[in-house]
């Protein structure tokens, strides 16, 4: 490790390196050839003073880091990040957070990142090198576009987008065939592109509290989804479509402006809870 990047993360704590804010939640780094995959785990909840020469240690860890979860109330600060290139999982939520760096991009072997809660309003493009991630929580943010780059994260299973104030689903989503969860709610959505019916991998799909008018009869290719919710947003008319859905068990349409419900839907013989 280069010593600017030790400086960076000695001048966060203090150049005394006696109190360790409680924001220090997890630290959890991995050396492969000295602990063959054991986890030395830092976490501790109420501790508030380590020793400079454990912490020293510790971040000379950092280049075979798999899992880092740290409080950051300015992410741009810690470009550092990008250097971790083994890093796995990333944890960031409940920040204060506005901007992802762009260096973000370099972490090509990341498999999760959290982001939630924190102010981004931005999600850089960059982001799409990171074809190798599985989940990605953006959830409660000022996010206001996803980019097309977001396409390219083809082997993606998990993505929230809630409480956001995205206007607009890219086409290009609809590349992301091995996604099994999107919660899109909360936005201000008013079309769901018609690229949707390729996520034929898809079990939960959340897109209540927009403004959406339409639902697409591609919509009726998501074989495999278990859980719809709709509610909440201006949609006039339910295609006959929704009938392909067999193993669909929760559907909430609430809070529409619909006028009738065609009798087709009476053919989801798994639906359990069907809200209107």
């Amino acid at each position: 490790m280069s010593d600017s990047i030790l400086s960076t993360l000695l001048n966060e704590v203090g150049d005394d390196m006696k109190f360790v804010p409680h924001s220090f939640i997890q630290l959890v780094c991995q050396r492969n050839d000295i602990w063959n995959r054991k986890l030395l785990d830092y976490r501790r909840e109420d501790v508030d003073i380590l020793k400079q020469d454990t912490l020293r240690k510790t971040y000379t860890l950092l280049y075979n880091l798999s899992e880092l979860q740290r409080k950051l109330p300015i992410l741009k600060k810690y470009i550092f990040l990008a250097e971790l290139y083994n890093l796995r999982s990333l944890y960031l939520s409940d920040n204060q957070i506005t901007e992802i760096p762009v260096e973000i991009g370099n972490l090509v072997n990341l498999q999760t990142l959290y982001l939630s809660n924190n102010q981004i309003t931005e999600i850089p493009v960059e982001i799409g090198n990171l074809v190798n991630l599985r989940t990605l929580y953006l959830s409660n943010n000022e996010i206001t576009e996803i980019h097309v780059e977001m396409g390219n994260l083809i082997n993606l299973h998990t993505l929230w987008l809630n409480n956001n104030k995205i206007t607009e689903i890219p086409v290009e989503m609809g590349n992301l065939v091995n996604l099994n969860t999107l919660w899109l709610s909360n936005n201000e959505i008013t079309e769901i592109p018609v690229e949707m019916g390729n996520l034929v991998n898809l079990h939960t799909l959340y897109l209540s509290k927009n403004e959406i008018t339409e639902i697409p009869v591609e919509l009726g290719n998501l074989v495999n989804l278990h859980t719809l919710y709709l509610d909440n947003n201006e949609i006039t008319e339910i295609p006959v479509e929704l009938e392909n859905l067999t193993n669909l068990q929760i559907l909430n349409l609430s809070n529409n402006e619909m006028t009738e419900i065609p009798v087709e839907l009476r053919n989801l013989a798994n639906l359990q809870i069907y809200i209107l």
